[in-house]
């Protein structure tokens, strides 16, 4: 076999086409300054709002409504970048594309839940 028969072959045998299905593109998430700036955002709003989380069914059902979502990546909002486990259960955030706001119908923290800023005096 010369080499040109060789390469030929070789070329069939290894060079197979592999069936490929078209690459979905993913929704890009924010930068990391602009996420960064969204968590503080919607941090402040929630310490102003008094730290209130939504009843668990509210916060199931926004989550449904982001897992649905086509900007809704892994467990992530690629418009605000957020982690949506955490920002469905507090009552003062809302999606970025307006598919659900904010809630009145709250849950208070309990107190042994909340940060101390100050040690107990001793």
């Amino acid at each position: 076999m010369n080499p040109r028969e060789f390469r030929e072959m070789a070329s069939k045998r290894f060079n197979h086409p592999t069936p490929q299905t078209p690459a979905t593109p993913q929704p890009q998430m924010p930068s990391i300054p602009q996420m960064a700036m969204n968590l503080v955002k919607d941090g402040a709003k929630w310490i102003q709002g008094g730290m209130k989380l939504v009843a668990d069914e509210v916060a199931a059902e926004r989550l449904s409504i982001c897992n649905s979502c086509e900007f809704y990546v892994g467990s992530r909002c690629s418009k605000c970048g957020c982690q949506m486990r955490v920002k469905t259960t507090l009552a003062t955030s809302s999606c970025p594309i307006g598919k659900w706001g904010p809630v009145t119908a709250i849950t208070e923290i309990p107190a042994s839940n909340q940060i101390q800023t100050n040690p107990p005096a001793s």
